[in-house]
């Protein structure tokens, strides 16, 4: 297979990965056999044996990191996790469906990834932190919802992305409590203790809720009105490029009310 050529056509389905632009340039300059490729760089043979299908496989001496490559582009490719670093056998695991499953002494970062983009792996949460727990049970409908030792950020966005997952606003801050208003329908609205902005945005995402525009700014009303279809408009005290900015969504003169400034 030394003399194997390399085709314009193997060349031109290498670069719809946009894989290793700097050997499809030195392949393009003529046409090239697998041994020049392979004696020539083992970077470059590492990718042509990944990318360009006809290749024969060969993985001894290359790195780490090429050989993960190679297995995981390379359907037929056998699976050998054997000498490769814990991350690169995270990538082999990940990304092969039929590799098999060990997460033992992989890192935190490396176990969620398998997790993640396995759904055949095992579910274990031990020693995750607070993100890497909620980014699991986000990822994964079959993992059961804990929200128990995670921040206040992560279990809003747990929330958020789990609509089976129950909701409890407590200790939440202004910002958390608006995120999961606007975001969960099923949310009770309440409003109090909200900055302006965030009411802005509850009031704008949650169309049943109800239009308060009190304490607002220019801004922040105008962001109402032009968001909100229902809401009446009252342009007095808007700084003028707000004034415009009404006007410009909600465009019909029928929609201003008496009283306010045209």
């Amino acid at each position: 297979m030394n003399d194997f050529k390399i085709t314009k056509e193997l060349i031109q389905k290498a670069k719809d990965k946009k894989a290793c632009p700097e050997a499809i340039k030195w392949l393009e300059e003529k046409e090239r056999t697998w041994f020049e490729l392979k004696t020539y760089s083992s970077r470059w043979a590492a990718w042509g044996m990944a990318y360009l299908k006809d290749i024969p496989i060969d993985l001894t001496g290359l790195a780490s990191c090429y050989r993960a490559d190679i297995m995981i582009n390379r359907l037929d490719c056998p699976i050998d996790l054997k000498g490769l670093c814990k991350e690169d056998q995270a990538r082999v695991m990940a990304n092969r469906p039929d590799c098999p499953i060990d997460l033992k002494g992989l890192r935190s970062y490396d176990r969620v990834s398998v997790m993640i983009k396995r759904p055949d792996c095992q579910i274990d949460l031990t020693g995750l932190d607070s993100e890497e727990h909620a980014y699991v049970m986000i990822n994964r409908p079959d993992c059961p919802i804990d929200l128990t030792g995670l921040s206040s950020d992560d279990r809003a966005w747990v929330m958020v992305k789990r609509p089976d997952c129950s909701i409890d606003l407590t200790g939440f801050s202004s910002g958390n409590r608006a995120y999961v208003m606007a975001n969960r329908p099923d949310c009770p609205i309440d409003l109090d203790g909200l900055s302006p902005d965030d009411r802005v945005w509850v009031m704008i995402e949650r169309p049943d809720c109800p239009i308060d525009l009190n304490g607002l700014d220019s801004e922040e009303r105008a962001n109402v009105m032009a968001e909100r279809p229902d809401c009446p408009i009252d342009l007095k005290g808007l700084d003028p490029e707000d004034r415009a900015w009404v006007k410009a969504k909600r465009g019909s003169k029928n929609d201003f009310k008496i009283g306010s400034k045209k």
